[in-house]
């Protein structure tokens, strides 16, 4: 019999309010059929560093004890392109130069979590903001501006089932130390 977890959880980038309004002002411009996709709500939009899954409550505590000894700076990523992932049919915003920050913290909260028996994602990490599931084809591209957003800080994130779907409540942030000028 398979053991029951607490709680569905993962570590992410979460954008601040001004980030995520932007993102989702772009929804419209995709001009998708709302019967032949779903986009995500706005308060969910999200950048995932390590999706971790259902664990217990005992090993949610390793994770969130090992997680404060990652060490990075803050960094500015720009959402400037969007994409399309075939196989799980998602529709996504990137950024087309991804800063050496990003894929560096990924790693560092990766290999401070090992001693929680974490195993880290095999395939290579493309970072992205899902905006869209359940699309049967990928969307027009959608010209914008880029969408400056400073990252200092990740969080740990549940994952809960509602009757509308998921939502995802933030547990505990981890800031990055700032980058003087």
């Amino acid at each position: 019999m398979r053991e029951i977890k607490d709680v569905r959880i993962f570590f992410a980038l979460w954008p601040d309010e001004k980030v995520r309004q932007k993102m989702a002002d772009l929804f419209p411009g995709f001009a998708l059929d709302p019967r032949r996709c779903r986009f995500l709500t706005p308060g969910n939009l999200h950048l995932t560093l390590h999706f971790i899954g259902n664990v217990s409550f005992e090993e949610l505590e390793c994770l969130r004890h090992h997680a404060t000894g990652v060490e990075a700076k803050s960094f500015v990523i720009e959402i400037d392109c969007q994409g399309y992932f075939k196989k799980p049919k998602l529709l996504w915003l990137g950024c087309s130069q991804v800063p050496q920050a990003l894929p560096r913290l990924q790693s560092r909260l990766g290999e401070q979590l090992l001693p929680c028996a974490f195993k880290p994602e095999r395939r290579p990490f493309h970072p992205h903001v899902s905006i869209a599931r359940k699309l049967t084809a990928a969307a027009k591209r959608v010209e914008f501006e880029p969408i400056s957003w400073v990252v200092d800080g990740f969080v740990l994130v549940e994952s809960k089932s509602i009757p509308a779907g998921v939502q995802y409540q933030v547990i505990d942030e981890y800031p990055l130390q700032t980058n003087r000028m």
